[in-house]
């Protein structure tokens, strides 16, 4: 069977995470090739180690963080990539075309009329109401494909919600984790990143304010200087907030107490985890929480705000508190957090990308049986 994912690049973050981790579980069955909307040199690297062929059909990277506005921007040049992609799909002899995120699912629904491929699409966030217009343009989208999938119940949801009424066009296939942050890393380089005794809580997150870096150090200003002393919170990543936060660190006396390591490479990261005793992921509005994940492969109990998609993906293997108690949340940790790893191990180990690869591979059979059904229809007149 051969299958060619089609995704629009921007960083290397979840989307990019779930498709590499996934292409490197081989199945002797299975023949998977990329193409890329844009140039993502992290992403295109990953690729070429672990042998994926990939075709590149625009020359311009946009980078993390795009606005709304840069999105629709960009619609029409995107548009013109329809007969390039379609002769990428006639010279790879695809039998499935699995589109992960916009514009591809725009692509696909153009394309559709014109090649009898199957189609799977896959959706990495949450979805918001869509205006009357998106409902109408992004709904043909989504029923064009023969199935769609989002990477959590919450996602799955959403999308129902926006594009689906009374119908359930999208299913959960979950994000996965790579297999390097289930065994123990050396720490390398980040041994000695927290002063000694001190139990270092890691926030891995791209600094924008949904990820709450600002929140984390007003909570450690508010905890009481004998406990304040017992952690050191560690940041990975870089962005537009991370001046902002770094400042009020400085401004209210905790540089003693954090560490700002700006971007860290995603093969360092389980470095990081291994000298870590619990992870953070205090962020809002996620779809699945990949770095929370992460830290439960690691081994490491995670404090999150007490939202669904924490619940639903988390579950037992952390601590939730409300918002205005994320430095109660840090006491809790510090008591009660040990008791918890088992919990996390246990958690990570049912996101591992082998267990993910074969529920896809039974979508990719599942799929590849229909014969002109959409997701709007009922598979079972695919006879």
């Amino acid at each position: 069977m051969r299958v060619l994912h089609v995704i629009a690049p921007v960083s290397f973050g979840g989307g990019e995470s779930l498709l590499v981790n996934l292409l490197r579980e081989r199945r002797p069955d299975l023949d998977e090739t990329v193409v890329s909307l844009y140039h993502a040199p992290e992403f295109e690297q990953r690729l070429q180690a672990i042998g994926i062929p990939t075709w590149l059909l625009r020359n311009t990277s946009i980078g993390a963080g795009v606005s709304r506005r840069r999105v629709l921007f960009e619609t029409p040049m995107n548009l013109c990539l329809a007969p390039k992609l379609w002769r990428v799909i006639k010279d790879a002899e695809a039998d499935i075309v699995h589109i992960h995120g916009y514009p591809g699912s725009l692509l696909f629904y153009l394309l559709r009329s014109v090649t009898n491929v199957r189609g799977i699409y896959t959706h990495h966030f949450v979805r918001q109401r869509p205006s009357a217009v998106e409902r109408v343009i992004l709904g043909r989208c989504y029923r064009a494909f023969d199935a769609c999938t989002g990477v959590s119940n919450l996602v799955r949801d959403s999308m129902n919600r926006a594009f689906f009424r009374g119908g359930a066009g999208f299913e959960t296939i979950y994000n996965c984790v790579g297999d390097s942050f289930f065994a123990r890393a050396p720490a390398g380089r980040f041994g000695d990143i927290a002063p000694a005794g001190r139990c270092i809580f890691v926030h891995v997150a791209r600094f924008v304010s949904h990820k709450n870096q600002m929140l984390v150090v007003r909570a450690l200003r508010d905890l009481p200087v004998h406990v304040r002393g017992q952690l050191h919170v560690v940041f990975a990543g870089d962005g537009p907030e991370l001046a902002r936060v770094r400042r009020f660190g400085a401004d209210a006396g905790l540089m003693d107490h954090v560490t700002f390591l700006g971007a860290v490479r995603y093969d360092d990261l389980p470095g990081l985890l291994s000298v870590a005793r619990f992870g953070l992921f205090p962020a809002e509005n996620e779809g699945f929480g990949i770095a929370a994940m992460e830290c439960l492969a690691a081994g490491l109990p995670v404090l999150s705000l007490d939202v669904e998609l924490m619940e639903e993906i988390v579950g037992p293997a952390g601590l939730r508190v409300a918002r205005d108690r994320l430095a109660e949340g840090l006491v809790r940790m510090l008591s009660e957090g040990d008791r918890l790893v088992a919990d996390a191990r246990a958690r990570g180990a049912m996101f591992r990308a082998s267990v993910i690869k074969d529920e896809y591979m039974r979508l990719y059979r599942r799929v590849s049986r229909l014969r002109g059904v959409g997701v709007g229809q009922s598979a079972a007149s695919a006879a």
